[in-house]
Formats: structure tokens, C-alpha cells, sequence
């Protein structure tokens, strides 16, 4: 994908990286339209809030995390805060990531 954040693949990994703090985890496939259409966007937003940790999750690669989070639409967003699901998008919707990362502390 296109914007700069972290892939991730592994189960520990993803542990790890979303444990603490706020964390937007991008679920996504390479065959997915919408998900590449909408990466610049995320890109941007990773820019736009340097106090959120933007994650991606190839969900061909990483199909146990996948699973774990019943990820069934691409893109789907998980936005995490402290280790829990704190909210989801499902789909491009660039507009409700944002109101989410606004509440985020910085």
C-alpha cells in the first residue's frame, strides 16, 4: 500500500504495536480497489496526527488477525486505544476516521 505506516504480519507484532496508546489498523488486501484508492488519504492522516500509530494488516498474509477481528469488508479500519477496540470503520470513509483521530490525545 501506499502510505507509511508499519505492515504487519505477525500475531506478536500486532500485539506489541497496538498495546498502548491510540493506534489506527488498517485491514486491507493488494487486490482491494477502495484500499488502494483510499491509502494516500491514510498517508496523509498519519502526517496530519504524528500522535497516533498507523498500522497496516495485509489480511492474505496476516489471516489470523484477520480472524480475530472478523474482518470481512476491505478497507476496514480498527481504531484502538490501549490494547481495546475503541471504534470501526469499514470502507473509504476518510471522514469518520478523522473525526476519531481528533479526539485522540496528542
Amino acid at each position: 500500500m501506499a502510505h507509511d505506516a508499519n505492515a504487519i504480519h505477525r500475531a506478536q507484532v500486532f500485539a506489541d504495536l497496538t498495546a498502548s496508546g491510540s493506534v489506527l489498523v488498517d485491514f486491507y488486501a493488494t487486490y482491494c480497489g477502495p484500499c488502494k484508492e483510499v491509502a494516500p488519504k491514510i498517508g496523509d492522516l498519519s502526517q496530519k496526527y504524528p500522535n497516533v500509530r498507523f498500522v497496516q494488516v495485509d489480511i492474505e498474509l496476516a489471516k489470523a488477525i484477520a480472524a480475530q477481528y472478523q474482518i470481512t469488508a476491505m478497507p476496514t479500519f480498527v481504531l484502538m486505544r490501549n490494547g481495546r477496540e475503541d471504534h470501526r470503520v469499514v470502507g473509504p470513509n476518510v471522514w469518520h476516521l478523522e473525526q476519531w483521530l481528533q479526539t485522540q490525545p496528542a
